[in-house]
């Protein structure tokens, strides 16, 4: 019983940090670091803008934050294994692998869009060839669309989905929030196919604004976890 405990409040830790982290970094890139001012067109970077900040340090170490979903997941399947451990040792999988996409993505433009923007700059005019464009256009397409945007929302809803479902028929979690990590799941799901059927970049990010929300389910899920400690005495 100490380990579970244990395990719990360092998941409901996790989760807490993780979700004020996230929040907190998508606000000082923007309106500290200039972030959307040092994304250039092309999927290349403003080198002016990004040298002033110190951008690409900010994201660098910002990258390794969804690290902390992981021992989140842990915390949150210790919590509910003794309801249906098959069913949330499946949840924790795909939080796994949501965390590691995540630090993927969030890789992408401090390491990857760094050099080929660098490369771009120092050339002549940023004059270089198609297959360079065609090569970069498509790495691109991988890290960040497919791993950062279908598998990782598709793995971290799953996630949401699974926990909220073990969570509302054992009524091991309030109602209200099952129902919400639910019903952001669902709508999670259907704007990816939305993405992937008619290719809008922007409904995942701006249409439904899912990260945040997901955010905001993630903190009050810690919040929960970390309020029930000493029903595991």
């Amino acid at each position: 019983m100490d380990q579970t405990r244990r395990s719990v409040k360092t998941g409901g830790i996790c989760l807490i940090i993780f979700s004020l982290a996230v929040i907190a970094v998508a606000i000082i890139a923007d309106f500290i670091y200039l972030y959307p001012a040092a994304r250039g067109p092309n999927l290349h970077l403003n080198m002016d803008v990004v040298r002033m900040t110190g951008l690409r340090d900010f994201l660098t170490y910002a990258s390794v934050l969804p690290f902390f979903l992981v021992p989140g997941a842990v915390g949150v399947y210790s919590y509910l294994k003794g309801e249906a451990q098959g069913t949330m040792r499946t949840a924790m999988y795909f939080a796994l692998f949501a965390a590691f996409a995540w630090v993927f993505d969030a890789m992408l433009w401090p390491s990857l869009n760094w050099y080929i923007s660098l490369g771009y700059a120092l050339s002549a005019k940023g004059a270089v060839g198609a297959d360079v464009q065609y090569l970069v256009t498509g790495l691109n397409s991988f890290i960040h669309v497919f791993i950062g945007i279908y598998f990782k929302v598709f793995a971290l809803s799953l996630w949401i989905w699974l926990v909220s479902w073990v969570g509302l028929r054992h009524s091991k979690l309030p109602a209200w929030l099952c129902y919400f990590g639910i019903v952001l799941a669902v709508v999670a799901w259907i704007c990816l196919i939305i993405r992937v059927l008619f290719g809008d970049p922007l409904i995942i990010e701006y249409g439904v604004n899912f990260y945040p929300i997901a955010d905001l389910w993630i903190f009050f899920l810690g919040c929960f976890m970390l309020a029930r400690l000493k029903q595991l005495d």
